[in-house]
């Protein structure tokens, strides 16, 4: 804007005033109406003035790096992270040369601090690891001053880099230097978290849920900075299968909310605590109301960890107290709220879950799962996520395979999405639970009922305790007792059916606590074992009862699986004209879902009967 172009314009807003050709009165009026005048046009014009002051030739001050700044923040808000990182980059081109003096480290460290989050939000990190090093290479700066840096580093080295444990290190390291002592000892680690853990639920549960109304927000920038730290503590450790680590932290955070008050931590940290009362004491009565409690606290602070606390609720806490289908909105609403806020790792989480996840999970037909797989593959590979990018092909390669022929090419988990020579190195919780995942699913659904039974014996829960909740769980469960059951039919021997029958009893449990997502499964096992104990007519009517609730349900791979299994009782009942009825009801059910190559497969053994 040119000075006369103001000048002209300060001189009409100035004229709106009665009485303002008196001298004195002019020019009071005057000051007081340009300032307000130039107040309005820097709130509303902000962009359009900083693009102008860094498109001209302009020299370097401190001020024009500050309009800048502020800029970059005014972007921020709007969700603007590419321009916010831009205006970030050109208010450091503006310092001084003195840019690390006391006068000016402040401004410098904003702007720096700034450029990171902003790098850090469009996947640029190379130059989130250009302005670190920028700071921590200064000598000039004291501990505290750096610990915003620190933080960013932290989050870069787990999520972007895969190097937990060294996130893990370099965050207590700084919470060290600020004071915080989050444990003991390294050996003590398993004693303090199994205490805390306890003690914080039985606190939490004493209190009414009108103290949660009434708490504070927390202002002190030492908690706030002591709270993101712990926080990355807690997303590192689960990833490095530190879980007791994990339950240490959620505790501490529950801990920082309740001493000084509400930060952006309270809704993850308290749905993280309902997910520990879901594994240690599966009461979920109690699961629902931590769950609402960390709902209301999210809502009212807001914040940039919606899509943590979303994630966390629907992915691993409420997802087993209520119908799946209920958790798609709430993912999706997730991925987008994370998205403004600049959360790519759990906003992909939640995106991931959304069309990926729990549709497999709901059985719904295989193709728009496929369809979406390439998008989700897109948007993590531009946030350059890599734990993200691995579980994500691994899930994309299952569901490929699953559509292809049986046999032994397409049994493992090999193709053109995901190889095992793609892991370089990875043994993080999420990548390992998700690939135990669905080398299981191609092997029930591929009928290799023997490697999976004998891996179900040889591991166990291994999944459930890598995943720690995760709504998966119970349909990986269930699938081993399907292993489990058709090993112990095919071979009379002891150890399946101990291990099958130990599978069947926790699905009831799981039942009997109120997750309404297993019915079928406790009816499909449940006939699994009457065949075992020869209870013939009730083995009939668990079957029958079982089809009829999967397919008006949906759920049509648990239909095609459990007309298959059905067909094989009634082939060993030596029925031949049922066992064809209910394998091409099998085929029937493997086409509408997408698995065509095991409907074709299954078609050709029915026509040698």
């Amino acid at each position: 804007m040119s000075y006369d172009l103001f000048m002209k314009k300060s001189k009409k807003q100035l004229c709106t005033f009665p009485n303002w050709s008196i001298p004195r009165f002019s020019l009071v009026w005057a000051y007081v109406c340009i300032v307000a005048w130039i107040r309005r046009i820097w709130k509303e014009q902000l962009f359009d003035v900083v693009d102008l002051i860094n498109k001209g030739n302009v020299t370097k001050k401190v001020e024009l790096a500050r309009l800048n700044l502020r800029a970059a923040k005014k972007a921020r808000r709007i969700s603007a992270f590419q321009s916010a990182g831009n205006y970030c980059a050109n208010g450091i081109k503006l310092l001084p040369s003195d840019l690390w003096t006391d006068e000016h480290r402040e401004l410098t460290l904003d702007l720096y601090t700034a450029g990171a989050e902003m790098e850090w939000a469009i996947g640029h990190a190379d130059k989130v690891e250009e302005y670190v090093a920028a700071v921590l290479g200064r000598e000039e700066c004291t501990p505290i001053e750096v610990v915003p840096v620190k933080m960013i580093l932290a989050k870069l080295r787990a999520a972007t880099q895969m190097r937990f444990n060294d996130a893990i290190d370099l965050s207590l390291d700084v919470l060290k230097e600020m004071g915080y002592k989050l444990i003991w000892s390294q050996r003590l680690v398993g004693i303090q978290a199994i205490k805390l853990a306890m003690q914080t639920i039985k606190n939490f549960k004493k209190l009414p849920r009108e103290h949660f109304d009434s708490l504070r927000v927390m202002n002190d920038p030492k908690q706030r900075a002591i709270a993101t730290l712990v926080s990355r503590v807690q997303y590192s450790a689960f990833h490095a299968k530190r879980i007791l680590l994990n339950i240490l932290c959620t505790c501490r955070l529950v801990e920082l909310t309740l001493a000084h008050g509400i930060s952006e931590f309270s809704g993850p940290s308290i749905a993280s605590l309902a997910m520990l009362v879901l594994l240690l004491q599966n009461d979920y009565e109690t699961v629902s109301e931590f769950g609402e409690i960390a709902l209301s606290l999210q809502e009212k602070y807001g914040g940039s960890r919606y899509a943590e606390t979303t994630y966390i609720l629907y992915g691993h806490v409420l997802s087993w107290v209520k119908p799946l289908h209920t958790c798609l909105a709430p993912t999706m609403n997730g991925y987008t709220q994370g998205l403004r806020s600049g959360d790519n790792e759990w906003s992909l989480y939640n995106l991931l879950s959304h069309f990926v996840c729990l549709p497999y999970a709901m059985g719904s037909p295989l193709a728009p799962i496929l369809r979406d797989c390439p998008k989700v593959l897109l948007q993590i590979e531009e946030a350059k996520l890599k734990d993200h990018l691995l579980v994500v092909r691994i899930l994309f390669q299952m569901v490929m395979n699953l559509q292809l022929p049986p046999g032994e090419k397409f049994e493992k988990l090999n193709g053109n999405h995901y190889s095992p020579e793609d892991e370089e190195g990875n043994e993080s919780a999420g990548h390992m639970g998700h690939l135990h995942f669905a080398e299981g699913e191609l092997m029930v659904f591929h009928g290799n009922y023997d490697e999976l039974a004998n891996r179900a014996i040889a591991k166990g829960d291994h999944y459930s305790q890598l995943m720690m909740g995760f709504f998966l769980i119970p349909m990986e469960t269930f699938h081993r007792g399907i292993a489990l059951y058709a090993m112990a039919r095919r071979t009379k021997r002891r150890k399946y059916k101990a291990h099958a029958n130990k599978i069947r009893k926790q699905v009831t449990k799981w039942s009997n606590d109120g997750n309404p997502n297993v019915k079928h499964y406790v009816m499909i096992l449940n006939a699994e074992q009457a065949v075992l104990d020869k209870h013939y007519e009730k083995a009939d009517e668990l079957y029958k009862g079982a089809i009829v609730y999967t397919a008006r349900s949906g759920h049509l791979h648990h239909a095609a699986l459990c007309n298959e299994r059905y067909a094989d009782y009634r082939l060993l009942r030596s029925d031949v004209d049922d066992a064809k009825y209910y394998m091409s009801e099998a085929v029937r059910y493997y086409r509408e879902w997408g698995a065509v190559g095991k409907a074709e497969k299954l078609r050709k053994e029915m026509e040698e009967l």
